[in-house]
């Protein structure tokens, strides 16, 4: 898989940019704050429908207009294909509230199911560190990101889950209504067992790809399980409702549900040790930036093995982030993959790989600077 070139209007602060990509890696240099991120944003708008940095889609319009839009050409399995992405509420021909236009070939997609995960990316960005750092929701959040643009199948199952959810909080805070409710609990029962399976499947794959990393990167010395602990234990839907209904009166109470897909945890715990604490609590912070790599790593991995295809690559100002050591696995791993495009301040520490690679690949180098509040992009000679 590999992009052609990038179209940008009124994105972030790029008035406009239409910019080649088509080389093996692709870097872009520049100062903090002039817009490199940004790039990388665009690119994987196109992979998850969400900025990775967790901005809703309105933050991603220019300051001094009602509307963005992304447009990239690629190639994939040897077929050119292009995708188009215009939000807004001033988008051609498009009047009123704001809204999101989606179009694969110039065709009009009205399902996100058919947009999501046609073009794959993989990006590691410094607030990976997230994952392991913070509460649950992000672990589940990445399981349910990883898994979704590989499999439709549960993209819908999650997507049906959270809408009959939200309605089940709202009948339970506005006066509980138990005929109401057990329609909605056979909803959450069915999508609920399916993603219980989704992810017990996933976890057993992945926690070997994730290890293998870990060990490869800590040359032996760490090793850490990856483990899933569903908060419905029902492989079934009949299972599954029952534990809806047994919660069913404390869930009345709190005006919450309890018990479900949307509370489950990941756990990251030392493999060989036998304590069974959590990473977040135990683990130094090289540790953990070991584990982010090797999660990443394995999605890399874990998406090229499930598309017979590499996803494009996108390292985000990462490389300051790390120490020697880490940065090298990262040098290590760009040259078991495809496409690569890569932001950061400078190149220091990686002149033997450009070197070496340079006589095998084609590496494209472009310059961002900022001129009266507007990012400009140079391309470097090669």
């Amino acid at each position: 898989m590999r992009i052609k070139n990038l179209i940008l209007e009124n994105f972030r602060n790029y008035p406009s940019l239409d910019v080649s990509l088509d080389s093996d890696i692709v870097f872009f240099l520049g100062e903090n704050g002039t817009g490199k991120t940004s790039i990388l944003e665009a690119v994987s708008l196109m992979n998850q429908l969400k900025s990775f940095r967790k901005v809703p889609n309105q933050e991603l319009v220019r300051w001094d207009s009602g509307f963005f839009r992304v447009d990239i050409n690629y190639e994939k399995n040897g077929q050119e294909e292009k995708l188009h992405i215009g939000y807004g509420k001033n988008l051609p021909s498009q009047e009123g509230a704001p809204q999101r236009i989606l179009k694969i070939n110039r065709e009009k997609v009205d399902k996100i199911q058919d947009f999501i995960g046609r073009f794959q990316t993989v990006i590691f960005s410094p607030d990976d560190i997230k994952i392991i750092d913070t509460d649950p929701e992000s672990r589940r959040k990445y399981i349910d990101m990883v898994l979704s643009v590989v499999n439709p199948g549960y993209l819908s199952s999650l997507q049906e889950y959270q809408a009959a959810l939200k309605n089940r909080t709202r009948a339970l805070k506005s006066g509980f209504n138990e005929t109401y409710i057990r329609s909605v609990d056979k909803i959450l029962a069915q999508k609920g067992a399916d993603i219980v399976r989704y992810r017990h499947g996933f976890i057993l794959d992945y926690r070997e790809r994730v290890n293998h990393y870990v060990t490869s990167i800590s040359e032996g010395r760490d090793s850490w399980s990856m483990n899933y602990y569903p908060s419905a234990t029902a492989d079934t839907p009949e299972k599954y409702f029952q534990i809806l209904e047994e919660a069913r009166m404390n869930d009345q109470r709190l005006k919450a549900t309890t018990r479900g897909v949307h509370r489950d945890r990941i756990i990251f715990y030392p493999l060989l040790s036998g304590v069974k604490k959590d990473v977040k609590t135990i683990a130094s912070q090289g540790q953990k930036r070991t584990l982010v790599l090797s999660l990443k790593m394995a999605q890399y991995d874990y998406i090229r093995g499930k598309i017979m295809d590499a996803p494009v690559l996108l390292i985000d100002d990462v490389f300051n982030e790390l120490d020697v050591k880490r940065r090298k696995s990262i040098i290590s791993f760009l040259k078991t993959t495809g496409q690569a495009i890569i932001t950061t301040t400078d190149t220091a520490g990686m002149e033997d790989f450009l070197s070496e690679r340079g006589r095998e690949i084609r590496i494209k180098t472009y310059s961002i600077s900022v001129e009266n509040g507007v990012p400009i992009v140079r391309s470097t000679p090669e």
